[in-house]
């Protein structure tokens, strides 16, 4: 996923924002039909319209709107716009490798504020990653990236438009005539 993103922000840098905001489309259509699919599970229709009911008073909850503003804002919208930027500019195994090492320094940051105490498995777990990110870094030629064949080669040749063209609309002018 991140090599063929890392692909269209190259091919189309302007359309960093358009992409994501179907991302974070994406992501709460999911979130949306996931929590709807798993309550209509336990609690058949009578449990979805529950939910939907206590929602105004879930979201009443004192101190829950800012919590939710910065987990939406920073924790995702930021994110998601800064790693879209990042892959304008950096090979898409670079930022995989950064993404994939988020937990890691999660990790490290609950130790640091939180005296939380990480165990042997996450230590080596923590090492395997910081060394697969120096191996990448020392092992691979600049600016090179690996080709995936046939699918994403036909993918290339066929022409297409910004995400920004496709979306936005376009007016027709009217031309006046006179009677």
């Amino acid at each position: 996923g991140w090599f063929i993103l890392g692909q269209t922000m190259k091919k189309f840098p302007e359309d960093t924002l358009p992409s994501t905001a179907l991302q974070l489309a994406m992501t709460a259509l999911g979130c949306t039909g996931w929590t709807m699919v798993s309550t209509f599970s336990k609690g058949g229709m009578e449990g979805v319209t529950g939910l939907l009911l206590q929602l105004p008073d879930m979201l009443q909850a004192p101190g829950l709107m800012p919590s939710l503003l910065y987990s939406a804002l920073i924790g995702n919208v930021l994110t998601m716009w800064l790693a879209n930027e990042a892959l304008r500019r950096v090979k898409g195994s670079d930022v995989a490798l950064l993404a994939a090492s988020e937990p890691l320094w999660a990790a490290v940051a609950a130790a640091i504020f939180l005296g939380d105490v990480m165990q042997p498995n996450e230590v080596l777990g923590g090492a395997l990653l910081i060394a697969a990110v120096v191996c990448n870094e020392l092992l691979t030629e600049p600016e090179s990236e690996i080709e995936p064949d046939s699918a994403m080669t036909q993918l290339r040749q066929v022409q297409r438009r910004p995400l920004v063209q496709m979306s936005a609309v376009k007016p027709r002018r009217k031309v006046l005539q006179n009677p």
